[in-house]
C-alpha cells in the first residue's frame, strides 16, 4: 500500500518511539558478538557494503571487541546526507560525528575502507495510484579522493605514533574495486590471527537454498512487531502515570 522502501517504512515506526533501524541492527551485530565470545572466540571481525557497510562502521565505533572492520560502498563525506534516504537520517549526528569521526572511534583496532562503487539507489519506487509517501532520497558512488580525504581526516585525529590502523583499498589509479577484494579480506583475516587463501574459496550457497526473501520478510517482521510492542506498552506506561 506504499512505496516507501522496507528500511523507510520502519523507519518511520521506529521514529515514534525514539528508536532507530541503525541501533537496532547495531545490537543485532552486538548480540552476535556476545554468542561468539559465550562459544569461546575472542576475536571477532565485521565487514558489510552498502547499508552493511554503514552498520559495519556504526557496531565497531561502539564495541571494543570487534578487532577488524571492512566498510566497503558506503564511508565518505555526510554533508550532503539531507539527499541521501530518510532511513540514514539521524537527529543531530552531524554536529558531532561524521564518518571520519566515527571512525576515529575504532582505533587503535583495524578499519579497512573499501572504495567500491555504491549501490546504486536513485529514488523510492514509482508510486501507484493513490499509494505513495516514500521521501525522495538517493545513493551515488563518491570520487576516490573525497573517500581518501575522510580517511585522512580520520588519521588526523592521532599523534603521528599513534597506531591508528586505518587502510584505504582501492584499484588501479583509484579506480573502485568490487566488494570483498582479496586485498581488504587478507586485512581482517591476517588481523584476527588467521591466514588468507585465495585459491581455498568455499563454494557460495545457491541463492535458491538461501530463501532470501523469506529471511528479509522474518527479519522486517521481527522488527515491525516489536516497534509495535513498545508503542503499546508506552500507551499503558502513559495511562498508569496520569492516575
Amino acid at each position: 500500500f506504499t512505496n516507501q522502501p522496507h528500511r523507510e517504512w520502519f523507519y518511520r515506526q521506529a521514529y515514534e518511539m525514539g528508536f532507530h533501524p541503525i541501533g537496532y541492527e547495531v545490537q543485532k551485530v552486538i548480540a552476535l558478538i556476545d554468542w561468539l565470545e559465550r562459544v569461546g572466540v575472542n576475536k571477532a571481525g565485521v565487514a558489510g557494503y552498502g547499508e552493511g557497510g554503514l552498520i559495519a562502521l556504526y557496531a565497531a565505533a561502539l564495541e571494543p571487541r570487534i578487532q577488524s572492520t571492512e566498510v566497503s560502498g558506503y564511508f565518505g563525506p555526510r554533508e550532503r546526507l539531507w539527499e541521501e534516504p530518510i532511513y540514514r537520517n539521524v537527529f543531530g549526528l552531524l554536529e558531532q560525528f561524521g564518518d571520519a569521526e566515527l571512525a576515529s572511534m575504532i582505533a587503535p583496532r583495524q578499519l579497512i575502507v573499501e572504495y567500491s562503487e555504491v549501490p546504486k539507489v536513485s529514488g523510492p519506487p514509482s508510486a501507484r495510484e493513490g499509494h505513495g509517501g516514500a521521501a525522495p532520497g538517493k545513493l551515488t558512488t563518491r570520487e576516490r579522493h573525497e573517500v581518501e580525504a575522510q580517511v585522512n581526516r580520520a588519521r588526523e585525529v592521532f599523534p603521528a605514533k599513534f597506531p591508528a590502523q586505518f587502510e584505504l583499498v582501492h584499484g588501479q589509479e583509484g579506480s573502485p574495486v568490487p566488494p570483498g577484494s582479496p586485498k581488504s579480506i587478507r586485512f581482517v583475516v591476517e588481523k584476527l590471527g588467521g591466514k588468507y587463501s585465495p585459491e581455498r574459496k568455499q563454494a557460495p550457497a545457491k541463492l535458491s537454498e538461501i530463501e532470501v526473501e523469506e529471511r528479509q520478510r522474518r527479519q522486517v517482521q521481527e522488527l515491525v512487531d516489536y516497534t509495535q510492542h513498545q508503542i503499546t506498552r508506552a500507551e499503558r506506561h502513559r495511562d498508569h502515570d496520569h492516575q
